[in-house]
C-alpha cells in the first residue's frame, strides 16, 4: 500500500469516518477534509476539525505508520507546526511536539475491504497497465475528459525549461525560441548538444549573415567542433577557412566533437545532417516565430521547417565521405515532432503570458497533427482508448509513464473511477 491511498480514501470520504476517537481516547469530528495539496509541506491544508469539544483549524498529515513522522524529519519543520491532527494506517509510536502528543487517529479499520482488496489487486497487476481489464467498466466521457487533463500537464512539463530560459534571457521570446528550435533538432539523441551549440553560435550574429548559407554552415559545424581536422574536399575546406575569419571576429568558442553521438543512427540522421538542416531553418528565420503566431495554418508550419540543405550535403553524410545522391530534407514526420514537442509548448507558454488565445491555438494545433505511432500508443489503441490525433497520442504517453508505470492509480480518474465502482457492486 502506498500513502497516496490514505489521501484517496481520505479526500474521496471512501472510509467509515463516524465515531471517530484519537488513538489516545478522544472524540473527534471532522467539520472540514481540507484541501489536497500536491506541493510540498502537509497533505491536507486547512482542515477543521472538533477534538474533544474544541475545534481546531489548520492541516492534516497522512502516514501509513506513525513513526514515518519521525523518519521524514517534520519535527523540526516549521511547515508541519500548523498539523492539527495526524491521520495513518496505523500508530506504531505516539508522535509529540515539544512535550504535547500530536492528535492521531487510524484508518486501518475503517476502510472498506473491497475498496482495499481491489486497490491492492490494481497496484499488484502485471498487465501493461493496472486498469487493461477493467477499462470497459468507465464511461467514455471519463476516459475522455481525463485525456484531455493529460495532454495539458504533458505540454506543461515541455514549458518548464521555456520558463527557464525565458527568465535567464529576460523574456527574450525570439531567443528562447531560437534555443528551443536548436535542441529540437537534435531530436533525442543529439538535443543536448545542439542546445550547447546554440549558445555559441549567437542570433545577433546569424541575423548578420543571412545572405550567406556558407557562413552560416561555417558559425554552426564549426562551433559544433567538426571542423577541426585536416579534410581532402574543397567545400569543408571553405568552411574551415570562413570559421577562422568568423571564429577571430565573434570571439566564437568551440565545443568538443566527441560531444556528438553517432552510434545507431541511420546517415539521414547523423548530427552533421541535423546542423546543416538547421542552418537552413535559420536563413529564414527572422520573424518566424511571429509568423508562427499569425499562422493557423498546419501546412505554412510545416513549410517552416521543410527546407532544404546545401548541394553538397545531398551526396554527404559527413565531411570527406562521398554518397550516392539522396535528398536530405528533414520528413514530414521529423517536422510534426517538432510542431508537437516545441512549436505546441512555445505556443502555449505564450499564451500564458501573453494572452489566452494562442493557447487555444497550441490545442488546436497539436489536435489538428496525426497521432504518433509507437509502442505505448499502440497498446492504448488495443485496450480502446482514443487515440485519433498528437494531442491524444501524447496525452495517453504522459498518463503512462507518469501513472500507469508508478501505479498512481488513486490519483487518476480512470482508477478513481474503477475503485469507486468497486464499493457500488
Amino acid at each position: 500500500m502506498t500513502e497516496d491511498f490514505l489521501h484517496y480514501v481520505w479526500r474521496t470520504r471512501n472510509f467509515n469516518f463516524k465515531n471517530l476517537i484519537t488513538t489516545d481516547g478522544l472524540v473527534v469530528e471532522v467539520l472540514d477534509f481540507g484541501q489536497w495539496n500536491t506541493n510540498a509541506g502537509p497533505d491536507f491544508l486547512m482542515g477543521r476539525v472538533t477534538i474533544d469539544g474544541t475545534e481546531w483549524v489548520g492541516n492534516i498529515e497522512m502516514h501509513l505508520s506513525s513513526s514515518e513522522w519521525n523518519r521524514h524529519s517534520h519535527t523540526n519543520d516549521p511547515a508541519y507546526e500548523s498539523v492539527i491532527l495526524h491521520v495513518v494506517l496505523e500508530e506504531d509510536v505516539p508522535i509529540y511536539a515539544g512535550r504535547q502528543r500530536i492528535p492521531c487517529i487510524e484508518l486501518k479499520d475503517r476502510i472498506d475491504h473491497r475498496l482495499l482488496g481491489q486497490y491492492l489487486r490494481l497496484i499488484a497487476t502485471e498487465s501493461w497497465v493496472p486498469c487493461a481489464m477493467h477499462l470497459e467498466r468507465v464511461p467514455a466521457i471519463t476516459r475522455s475528459v481525463w485525456i484531455e487533463r493529460m495532454l495539458i500537464e504533458r505540454i506543461q512539463t515541455r514549458t518548464e525549461m521555456i520558463y527557464v530560459l525565458l527568465e535567464e534571457t529576460q523574456d527574450d521570446w525570439e531567443e528562447v525560441f531560437y534555443r528551443c528550435l536548436a535542441s529540437a533538432y537534435g531530436f533525442k539523441i543529439n538535443s543536448a548538444p545542439m542546445s550547447r551549440l546554440s549558445r555559441l553560435v549567437h542570433l545577433k550574429h546569424i541575423y548578420k549573415h543571412l545572405d550567406s548559407p556558407l557562413q552560416l554552415e561555417a558559425m554552426f559545424f564549426g562551433c559544433a567542433g567538426m571542423l577541426n581536422k585536416i579534410f581532402e574536399e574543397e567545400y569543408p575546406m571553405q568552411l574551415q577557412k570562413e570559421f577562422a575569419h568568423l571564429s577571430s571576429k565573434y570571439q566564437l568558442g568551440a565545443m568538443d566533437a566527441r560531444a556528438w553521438s553517432w552510434g545507431r543512427l541511420r546517415p539521414a540522421n547523423f548530427p552533421t545532417i541535423r546542423i546543416a538542416q538547421f542552418a537552413s531553418v535559420m536563413e529564414n528565420f527572422p520573424g518566424l516565430f511571429r509568423r508562427i503566431l499569425e499562422s493557423p495554418d498546419i501546412g505554412v508550419l510545416r513549410s517552416f521547417f521543410m527546407t532544404t540543405v546545401s548541394s553538397y550535403w545531398n551526396t554527404h553524410s559527413d565531411f570527406d565521405k562521398p554518397a550516392h545522391m539522396v535528398s536530405k530534407q528533414i520528413g514530414r514526420q521529423s517536422v510534426d515532432g517538432i510542431l508537437i514537442n516545441t512549436v505546441v509548448p512555445f505556443l502555449f507558454c505564450y499564451g500564458k503570458r501573453r494572452g489566452e488565445e494562442f493557447v487555444g491555438y497550441a490545442l488546436d494545433l497539436i489536435s489538428a497533427l496525426p497521432s504518433e505511432e509507437n509502442t505505448i500508443t499502440r497498446h492504448w489503441s488495443a485496450i480502446t482508448m482514443p487515440n485519433q490525433n498528437a494531442g491524444h497520442s501524447q496525452a495517453l504517453i504522459h498518463l503512462k509513464r507518469e501513472y500507469c508505470d508508478s501505479r498512481r492509480c488513486v490519483v487518476c480518474a480512470i482508477g478513481n473511477q474503477i475503485l469507486s465502482s468497486t464499493q457500488k457492486s
